[in-house]
């Protein structure tokens, strides 16, 4: 499921991260978006049905590579965009969160339906304010650092070239 966030500040945070290391913004974004999510992998993990092998629960993890559908929908333009998924990696995942219809083989034999179990929606809705809010102040919290290191290393130069001249 795809999920657009609207995050107020978001010009200045662009507008800081530009002024690190290319590397250096994608790690600090990374960082903070995982961190930020962690409640709602805890909540999935809690949520998960469970079942003889607990396989489910199991792959539930934050990442940042993209599956193949994923990557199918993901943005080309160009631009530094950052994403991170929270997940379950098991193939039938999408069939236990949605459901579904009748099913039966070729031969027209029943083999049964699954009704939805919603698990990851459900880890979502609940943890959203607070993923937001923790992105907002993580990524402000690592900019501010960056921002005093950058300015303790200016001053630094500025004294060391200082002394040099004089």
């Amino acid at each position: 499921m795809k999920m657009d966030i609207d995050l107020k500040g978001a010009r200045e945070i662009d507008a800081a991260l530009k002024e690190m290391a290319k590397s250096t913004a994608v790690r600090t974004a990374r960082q903070a978006m995982r961190n930020s999510l962690s409640p709602v992998e805890a909540a999935a993990k809690a949520l998960a049905p469970v079942g003889p092998t607990g396989n489910l629960r199991d792959s539930v993890t934050i990442s940042h590579k993209l599956t193949p559908s994923q990557a199918a929908g993901a943005p080309r333009d160009g631009k530094d965009v950052q994403h991170m998924y929270v997940g379950a990696s098991a193939p039938h995942a999408h069939l236990v969160e949605f459901g579904t219809g009748p099913r039966f083989h070729k031969s027209g034999k029943y083999v049964g339906e699954m009704p939805p179990n919603p698990w990851m929606r459900p880890a979502w809705d609940d943890n959203r304010d607070e993923v937001l809010n923790r992105l907002r102040a993580d990524l402000w919290a690592a900019i501010q650092g960056f921002l005093d290191r950058k300015a303790r290393r200016e001053a630094n130069a500025a004294r060391r070239a200082a002394k040099a001249k004089g």
